[in-house]
């Protein structure tokens, strides 16, 4: 979103990226809770990380030579950041699946909505503590307005479950 004054309030190019990746996600989760139907958890799991590392292959392919060159650049701990964020992926996705084999995939989903909250507050943290890793727009005009998104997403997960 951009946000110049609070009349002129519009969606911006990551919106519709968002609403897209939204989407994807919207049409994963039907099919998990349909699959979990006909499988366990652990299988279901590993499918989909199998199915993840298919499609990430050929993605590091085609960016091999960016992958290598920010390697140089920043020096191994950039795979140590990637390595923990994609074990704190692996975990988040772990979990998902296994919320949605015990519960109903949409109130599994609409609780999965706290996320903006956590993101809003690591975020400040990181820009207040580590403005080198991180630097969110965080006026108090700018903040009032994301608190107010994150209250309303709470408010409409809560009024759903």
């Amino acid at each position: 979103m951009t946000l110049r004054n609070l009349k002129e309030l519009k969606p911006g190019r990551a919106f519709w990226i968002m609403l897209i990746a939204s989407f994807a996600l919207a049409v994963n989760a039907i099919i998990t809770k349909y699959l979990l139907s006909f499988a366990d958890f652990w299988t279901i799991f590993s499918y989909e990380r199998v199915g993840a590392f298919i499609g990430a292959v050929p993605l590091i392919l085609l960016n091999f030579h960016d992958l290598v060159a920010t390697v140089k650049k920043h020096g191994k701990r950039v795979v140590a950041v990637i390595s923990l964020n994609e074990l704190l992926n692996l975990v988040g996705v772990l979990f998902l699946i296994l919320a949605t084999a015990k519960g109903f995939v949409t109130l599994v989903n609409a609780l999965s909505s706290v996320q903006p909250f956590f993101v809003l507050l690591i975020s400040l943290a990181l820009t207040v503590r580590y403005p080198h890793i991180i630097r969110e727009e965080f006026t108090a005009r700018m903040l009032a307005l994301k608190v107010m998104a994150v209250a309303m997403i709470f408010t409409g997960a809560i009024l759903i479950t």
